[in-house]
């Protein structure tokens, strides 16, 4: 008899594999938008093209297993479904990597024979430079490529250095620079204004120096931008885009002489922290203290590759913590979930084979243990002294430090928490002390050797001795 076919996990692998086709999908659209180079896109494409045939096989195979295992036919237009769904979008991307391939391969020729044009063109210009001694007409000044300036303060540097170089390389004297520098500038603009009645280019490079060359404007545009930057989600898609993010504030900074990466620029560092999730903040604060490294930028750019990678394999924890914020009914509401049938985990249950399943610090077994006998039980279990499960030692546990007992603030369970300096009550039916008969006998001693009279603080207190016992005493107290 031929073993029976597994249908739940095959499916899983199958819906595993569409999942990271659809982040393919979603990597090649925003590749797609900024018009790389075709071998880029080539690349991308070439993954995502042996991942869809990957997938179909799966679909192929799961198709034959319905067929022999005989499935109801709603099964089998389900899986069908599910396939045309993830070809329709495979042809897509398809059409699309075609038409940029035939686009950018259709311009190859138009710009090859531009560049043969311009040779000739300088070739015949150096000849007739050489044969008179004459200067180049300034008709060869117009095809110098030469960037045109957006106007933004972030950009301004990368644009100065690259008009000088271009200047420079080219021999062009004032005048000339002159005139590019004014077509170079934004037409909308305050400040083009301000520098066309300029004679030099030396008056104009001053004036847009004064505002656009402040390293401090320049760091609290960055840090505005920083601050205004959305709360990040927890999924790797939004990790990889703010780690791309915070690489690119700090290339501008640091290309400025604003270093941000050092230990001096700590408020820097909060700001971007600020932006992660308390949980995904708390984790890398323990990753790092784990791994003894100091909390610094590029540590965080690294840590959020990293933990985008491990996320984009499958659900996570992060999951499941969205699914129990979806249970909210209000701001400070929650539904009662006590009473519904979920399933405790493994590492959760108790290790004493009780009939029911529950928690170990519900077990009404462990409940009537001593604290020190519930210590050795967690000892011989190898239990966290956190949460009590098996699956992690302490130090590796996700609870944070100081929260899992309410009596105090160490790391430990409350059921583990031990009184130990406890003082007993006191006992209400005691006869109260009297002082009265005392009191005037000390008064009247006072009166006899003519001293003032005066009240002194007296109360009465529990005092303990060698043998343990409380005794009640009565205590001066001196205000000094």
């Amino acid at each position: 008899m031929p073993p029976k076919i597994n249908f739940k996990t095959l499916l899983g692998k199958r819906d595993n594999a569409i999942h990271a086709l659809k982040e393919l999908f979603e990597e090649f659209e925003t590749v797609f938008e900024i018009q790389p180079q075709l071998k880029r896109l080539e690349q991308i494409f070439t993954i995502l093209e042996t991942k869809y045939r990957s997938i179909k096989e799966q679909q192929e195979f799961i198709a034959d297993k319905y067929v022999e295992g005989g499935v109801e036919e709603t099964l089998k237009e389900a899986h069908k479904r599910i396939g045309d769904a993830v070809k329709e979008e495979y042809l897509k991307i398809s059409k699309k990597f075609a038409a940029y391939q035939k686009e950018v391969s259709s311009k190859k020729p138009q710009e090859e024979t531009e560049t043969l044009k311009a040779m000739t063109s300088a070739v015949l210009k150096m000849t007739e430079t050489m044969s008179t001694g004459s200067k180049p007409s300034k008709s060869g000044v117009e095809r110098l490529p030469v960037t045109s300036w957006d106007g933004s303060r972030r950009m301004y540097p990368t644009w100065r250095k690259e008009f000088n170089h271009w200047m420079k390389k080219h021999a062009q004297d004032e005048d000339e620079q002159l005139q590019r520098f004014r077509k170079a500038l934004p037409s909308h603009l305050w400040w083009t204004d301000q520098v066309k009645t300029c004679k030099t280019i030396d008056q104009a490079w001053k004036i847009l120096d004064i505002e656009f060359s402040d390293k401090r404007k320049l760091m609290d545009e960055l840090l505005a931008g920083i601050s205004k930057h959305d709360q990040v989600k927890r999924d790797s898609k939004s990790l990889i885009r703010y780690a791309t993010t915070i690489s690119s504030y700090v290339n501008d900074m640091e290309a400025n002489d604003c270093m941000v990466t050092s230990s001096e620029a700590p408020f820097f560092m909060s700001q971007l922290l600020s932006k992660l999730t308390p949980s995904d903040n708390a984790e890398f604060g323990r990753e790092m203290k784990r791994n003894k490294k100091e909390e610094s930028v590029l540590g965080l750019v690294e840590w959020l590759y990293e933990e985008a990678a491990l996320r984009s394999r499958g659900k996570l924890e992060y999951d499941n913590e969205s699914a129990e914020q979806s249970r909210r009914v209000g701001p400070f509401r929650k539904v009662d979930t006590r009473n519904l049938a979920t399933k405790i985990p493994e590492d959760a249950t108790c290790p004493f084979d009780c009939p029911e399943e529950h928690l170990l610090a519900a077990c009404p077994i462990y409940k009537k243990l001593t604290v020190n006998q519930r210590w050795d039980i967690v000892q011989q279990n190898k239990r966290c002294r956190k949460c009590l499960r098996a699956s992690h030692h302490t130090r590796d546990c996700k609870k944070p430090d100081g929260t899992s007992c309410d009596k105090c603030k160490k790391n430990h369970h409350k059921s583990l928490h031990n009184e130990r300096n406890s003082v007993p009550p006191l006992d209400p039916s005691a006869v109260p002390f009297s002082v009265q008969e005392r009191a005037i006998s000390q008064n009247h001693n006072i009166e006899r050797i003519k001293h003032g009279i005066g009240l002194c603080p007296i109360q009465k207190v529990k005092v303990k001795d060698a043998d343990g016992n409380f005794m009640e005493m009565l205590a001066l107290l001196d205000t000094g």
